[in-house]
């Protein structure tokens, strides 16, 4: 970068309770979003290096995947929340020859993911969790847990570069499907169905709906065991309640199981707190709710939408009889693809995004328990606030170093700046973006009317609860309109309960949009300003198809 271009780039105005110091005068003259898809809430140190670690995943995903850098990017955590920068390595014609090398490059990825999935990754990843398991953590000498962090710690770049490979194909392949019909339909009437190709590949089987489905059957074992039932709608109940209860021991047995298979997740994706295996209680909450009447049963839901989806499917098919083969081909071969991406881009997340989650935060709090029987550490989860070097440094130490000041201290700073809003960007004005020439006008803002990006039809009404964290779910009420900055595979539980679905981010393919549908409710992403428009308790209806959030007058709510 240029001192020209240094000089010309005004810099963002920092609130007065949210300093921030750039390691270097670079830093400073970048402009750094805030990271409110990934990880919105804020972060200990720790969990700052494990994101660090994944972001390295991207560049050695991109050597998997042949594909060329467009932007050096980087992240960094200030006062606890994570932020990134790009910046373009590559421009003007050269960025656009770039560009298409690599759709070559990703059109290739779609064609072999698959096969990479199926042959090479999922049995690669399959064997890190089974080594993670096979550990012994609180029973292996020091050394040997000291060894085992530091080879966790080494898998993730690794690890990280196979989600960011099977990642981008899998949601390239679902947009070129999407791509691809609307150029074969573009002069049809079905053109003004904004979802007609998306219902082409819903109701694909993946993980995520079968840990779904699981906990729906979970649950069909209380509806007529009225006393089961009692237990598990106490708000107090726990699956240790459950096993000391004479009603409630087969059950806690059969929950248990559950656990053991699906619970290596958190509420949301992060290290920093409980696993389901480690604190049931949001199953448990699920539970309670999916006890509820007129709770909608996701199975028969989703033998619906794959009806729906055949039924689709067979009309497009139809439609094309006229078309030339090498068209038909291509459909049927992105249908495909799009259909194998759909069930990638959930399944993946299983294994890596809370799967691999779960077993480095398992490692960590090992190193914890250790750190406390030496006496460096108060609390095991005190470990969080201690960076990789940190920790790795300690457990070689003897004898330990008292680290509870600086843990103290680090956690005080945490909580402190947990209170405040951040800025959700730092550092300096981009510069100026170009607008496109077939950029279309947004509608004109009406009186009592959002919009945002249509990604789930239907219409529905209800109460806005405001997710400002993600781990606030415990206020949802069912009927509730939930309003969160993103979701995640973690979220999906609650879809079956609530009236629609409302977010910050996202777009058609995002997990919101994409689990909405599959639950049919309404989703409106990508609404800009959200939780300064709304507040708890408003009654607002959604329309998905529109893209419309229309805010009800009290007089109306009152008719």
């Amino acid at each position: 970068m240029t001192d020209e271009t240094q000089t010309e780039r005004t810099a963002i105005p920092l609130p007065d309770d949210f300093p921030v110091q750039w390691p270097s005068a670079d830093d400073g003259q970048q402009t750094w979003h805030r990271d409110t898809h990934h990880r919105p809430d804020p972060i200990p140190p720790l969990e700052a290096d494990f994101w660090h670690a994944s972001r390295n995943g991207w560049r050695n995903a991109q050597e998997i995947l042949g594909t060329e850098p467009l932007y050096d990017s980087g992240n960094r955590c200030i006062n606890g929340y994570l932020y990134g920068s790009s910046q373009a390595t590559v421009t003007g014609a050269e960025k656009e020859v770039a560009k298409k090398r690599n759709e070559v490059r990703i059109d290739e990825a779609i064609d072999d993911m698959e096969r990479r999935w199926q042959q090479e990754w999922q049995p690669e990843i399959q064997g890190d969790l089974s080594s993670w398991d096979g550990f012994d953590l609180d029973g292996a000498p020091l050394a040997d847990l000291h060894t085992h962090l530091v080879e966790t710690w080494q898998r993730l770049d690794r690890i990280w570069a196979i989600h960011f490979a099977i990642v981008h194909p899998a949601y390239g392949a679902m947009r070129k499907l999407a791509e691809y019909y609307e150029e074969l339909f573009e002069d049809y009437e079905e053109k003004q169905d904004p979802f007609a190709a998306q219902r082409l590949f819903q109701a694909m089987p993946n993980l995520t709906v079968e840990m779904g489905h699981a906990l729906w059957d979970l649950s069909r074992q209380a509806v007529q065991n009225t006393e089961l039932s009692d237990l598990l709608n106490d708000p107090t109940c726990t699956l240790e309640s459950l096993q000391i209860s004479p009603h409630g021991q087969d059950f806690a047995t059969a929950l248990d199981r559950y656990l053991d298979c699906y619970g290596r997740r958190p509420p949301t994706w992060t290290l920093s707190h409980p696993t389901w295996r480690e604190n049931p209680a949001p199953v448990l909450k699920n539970l309670r709710e999916y006890l509820r009447p007129g709770t909608r049963d996701p199975r028969a839901e989703m033998k619906k939408l794959a009806a729906e989806r055949d039924e689709s499917i067979a009309a497009t098919r139809a439609k094309l009889v006229g078309f030339p083969q090498p068209a038909r081909e291509r459909f049927e071969k992105l249908l495909h693809l799009a259909q194998i991406g759909m069930i990638l881009s959930e399944d993946h997340g299983v294994y890596i995004d809370f799967g691999v989650t779960a077993r480095v935060r398992y490692v960590l709090l090992a190193c914890g328990r250790r750190l406390v029987q030496a006496g460096a550490l108060a609390e095991a989860d005190d470990v969080l606030f201690l960076h990789y070097e940190e920790v790795r440094a300690a457990l070689l130490s003897d004898p330990m170093p008292d680290q509870r000041t600086l843990t103290a201290e680090r956690r005080a700073t945490f909580e402190h700046f947990s209170t405040i809003t951040p800025p959700n960007r730092l550092g300096c004005e981009p510069p100026p973006k170009e607008e496109p020439e077939n950029k279309k006008d947004e509608p004109a803002d009406e009186p009592g009317i959002l919009r945002g990006n249509p990604c789930a039809p239907g219409v529905a009404r209800g109460r806005v609860r405001i997710l400002r964290s993600m781990t606030d779910t415990d206020a949802l009420q069912p009927g509730e309109v939930m309003v969160a900055t993103t979701t995640n595979p973690s979220f999906t539980p609650l879809f079956s309960t609530i009236a629609a679905l409302l977010t910050l981010t996202g777009g058609k393919l995002s997990h919101g949009a994409v689990v909405a549908r599959e639950y049919r409710i309404p989703a409106v992403l990508g609404v800009k300003d959200i939780f300064d428009k709304l507040s708890n308790g408003q009654l607002v209806e959604v329309d998905g198809t529109a893209g419309t959030i229309r805010l009800i007058d009290t007089q109306e709510e009152n008719a």
